[in-house]
């Protein structure tokens, strides 16, 4: 377990895997390590979240969901997000400075990203197939709140959200080649 420590300025916390993470504050980068828990830390980078783990009421600087079948909720991210893994929950979280959430990989499927307030946009950088994107408020000041881009037969389902960019709104925020 890691708990409740001060990391000096620069310095990363790579957790174990099965571990607890809890109360800290990290100026670096924090990895949770597969299997793990990390709740009420501070992370001044990115912190990446591995295999099977969950990730709860963090303050962190940008998200790497690199390890499947975890689930991130009420967390605070101020910086870049990336998808990269399949069956990951996403919700309750609030992105904040208008920052980039990629489906970065064709690996990032079966993603359920939920009840999110994102001051951002979501953008597809590989056919990531068969994701739900439900229920989200976005608002960006870029050209789409969601951006699939060219990919075709993503089957990704984009429903009840509330979208806003640069100078679209609702469906028409949405750039898809199938429209």
């Amino acid at each position: 377990s890691y708990i409740g420590n001060v990391l000096m300025e620069g310095s990363s916390l790579t957790a174990q895997p099965h571990s607890i993470i809890y109360n800290n504050i990290v100026p670096g980068t924090m990895s949770t390590g597969a299997n793990s828990i990390a709740y009420n830390n501070t992370v001044g980078k990115s912190m990446t979240v591995g295999a099977g783990s969950e990730a709860y009421n963090n303050t962190v600087g940008g998200l790497t969901l690199s390890g499947a079948n975890s689930y991130v909720h009420d967390n605070v991210v101020s910086g870049d997000t990336t998808i990269s893994q399949a069956n990951i929950i996403v919700s309750n979280n609030q992105f904040v400075g208008d920052k980039t959430i990629k489906f970065g990989s064709a690996n990032a499927k079966n993603v359920t990203f939920s009840n999110n307030d994102v001051n951002g946009n979501i953008e597809f950088t590989a056919k990531a197939i068969n994701n739900n994107i439900i229920n989200n408020t976005i608002t960006t000041s870029k050209d789409y709140a969601i951006n699939l881009k060219t990919y075709t037969d993503t089957n990704v389902t984009i429903s009840d959200n509330i979208l806003t960019s640069k100078d679209k709104f609702g469906d028409d925020a949405v750039n898809h080649a199938e429209d």
